[in-house]
């Protein structure tokens, strides 16, 4: 696995300012040179904002409370990445930032996919007679489950029997 590149930058928009004269806070996310942007909600005051340091200037409480909102945002971001990094075979810009807006969504496996494998694995090790015969008997169940699950959605095209070949088709089955 290759070290990727990671940062996290805070920059305010002050050539885009609200009504109120706050300019916002917007988030650059770069990995492996790739980035994207998107907006933090916060605003601030443009001439309150440091961005050698990325934080706002001042000691009062409720600079503190920011800068200490912006220190969560960081935190949960590196949280995010390392997230992807663990589970996912690379980490994308658009990836953390999906993870972190909430847009990640985790695909689910197919519910026939242990079935599957567990029937696989049953073959694998079937030696005695009776052990193929419970393979075969798995096998049914799988398939009647599948068809079920073809004929409730609509779509009982042949090749979706088809891929599951490896189950014994010499079993007839009516619905």
């Amino acid at each position: 696995m290759s070290k990727s590149t990671f940062t996290i930058l805070f920059y305010a928009r002050k050539n885009q300012v609200n009504r109120m004269g706050k300019a916002g806070i917007m988030i650059r996310v770069p990995v492996n040179g790739e980035s994207v942007q998107f907006s933090s909600k916060l605003d601030i005051e443009p001439e309150l904002w440091d961005a050698t340091h990325q934080k706002m200037l001042g000691s009062t409480k409720a600079v503190r409370e920011f800068n200490a909102l912006l220190d969560d945002i960081r935190m949960s971001l590196r949280n995010r990445y390392r997230e992807i990094e663990k589970y996912e075979a690379y980490v994308t810009a658009e990836k953390v930032r999906n993870a972190f807006l909430g847009i990640t969504v985790r695909q689910l496996p197919h519910p026939l996919e242990a079935s599957r494998s567990r029937l696989s694995d049953r073959r694998r090790t079937a030696t005695h007679p009776s052990k193929e015969d419970a393979v075969r008997t798995a096998g049914t169940g799988t398939r009647r489950f599948y068809l079920f699950v073809g004929h409730r959605t609509g779509d009982t095209s042949p090749t979706d029997c088809q891929r599951l070949s490896f189950i014994t088709s010499s079993i007839p089955i009516s619905l």
